[in-house]
């Protein structure tokens, strides 16, 4: 079954679940998991995933580190009390 869209944008909320492989290979630790939240206006749970995935990428793009990150889970809960056509 799929996935019910809405016709109205709805806020989520995105937690991005992300770990830095190279950074902890480097400094000889634990791969660590961090997070990222993002909130945005989609008319779907994943079309929400998939927004704040792009804002992660951009974000990492302009960190200037140099280790890759690595996603892990997402976690998108709606914003209660937002919904507009």
């Amino acid at each position: 079954m799929g996935e019910v869209v809405s016709l109205f944008q709805q806020r989520f909320r995105v937690r991005v679940l992300y770990r830095e492989p190279t950074y902890a290979a480097t400094t000889g630790r634990e791969p660590r998991t961090y997070s990222g939240t993002f909130e945005v206006s989609a008319r779907t749970a994943q079309q929400a995933g998939d927004a704040a995935l792009r804002q992660f990428e951009k974000i990492e793009r302009q960190s200037g580190v140099g280790w890759a990150r690595e996603v892990v889970d997402l976690q998108i809960v709606p914003v209660p009390g937002f919904d507009r056509p």
